[in-house]
């Protein structure tokens, strides 16, 4: 999984960090006209971040992790633009991206989303 983290903010001008140290993150792709920003958003603060560390966490199978997601959206004001069927596939589109992502990855790695990439996210530095 991905969770907030302000380990490796300040090597890219666009790095920024308003969620809270070590909280779970999404995926977030601003869909409105005129905007192509991309970013990692917090679960809890809903705030957003460029940066994210790769952490084992056992008890978020995408099972759990979809009803995570869900209770996400529904707290926000995205979902009142979203029927259900689109919603759940949202998820899961958003749960494959992330199992995709961090296949290659151990606990451990910084990630940074940020500026203009449409999906996905690059690997920015390798904790030991």
């Amino acid at each position: 999984m991905l969770v907030a983290t302000v380990k490796g903010q300040g090597q890219d001008p666009d790095d920024h960090c308003w969620t809270t140290d070590g909280e779970l993150v999404r995926l977030f792709d601003c869909t409105e006209p005129d905007c192509d920003y991309t970013a990692f958003v917090g679960i809890e603060s809903h705030e957003a971040t460029s940066t994210a560390m790769v952490v084992e966490r056992r008890d978020l199978d995408p099972y759990v992790l979809s009803l995570v997601f869900r209770q996400d959206w529904e707290n926000s004001a995205t979902s009142a633009r979203r029927d259900e069927q689109q919603m759940r596939l949202e998820i899961e589109a958003e749960i494959a991206d992330l199992a995709e992502g961090m296949q290659r990855l151990e606990p451990g790695a910084i990630v940074e989303r940020a500026g203009r990439e449409s999906h996905g996210f690059r690997v920015r530095q390798v904790m030991v």
